[in-house]
């Protein structure tokens, strides 16, 4: 099974962990996914949680911007499918900085 967290940061990165697993198993584009309804419900829930961990940054959450980069860089890499693009990699690279600047070392080792 899968885990998939306490909160909006956690449950997205979960989510789009298992989204990735199934893109990654078969190898090929996201849209010849097998099990496309599963992978479709991954992502749902993804940007659904994403959208919200948005809303907070929004609203002036300076605890959430690293959150925000973190899934940024989670949708970057699945949108890339099958391997890491350089869009994924530098998002990657500014998660780790604004977790680190925040004060959040645990979030920058997640990273």
């Amino acid at each position: 099974g899968v885990y998939f967290g306490y909160d909006a940061l956690h449950q997205a990165v979960c989510f789009y962990g298992a989204a990735r697993q199934i893109v990654q198993k078969q190898g090929k584009s996201c849209e010849l996914a097998p099990s496309a309804s599963q992978l479709s419900l991954y992502r749902k829930h993804a940007s659904k949680n994403h959208a919200l961990v948005d809303s907070w940054v929004k609203k002036g959450g300076p605890n959430h911007v690293h959150h925000l980069s973190i899934l940024d860089a989670e949708r970057a890499a699945l949108l890339s499918c099958t391997q890491m693009s350089k869009e994924a990699c530098k998002l990657y690279e500014k998660a780790i900085v604004n977790s680190i600047d925040g004060g959040f070392v645990n979030h920058a080792a997640l990273t």
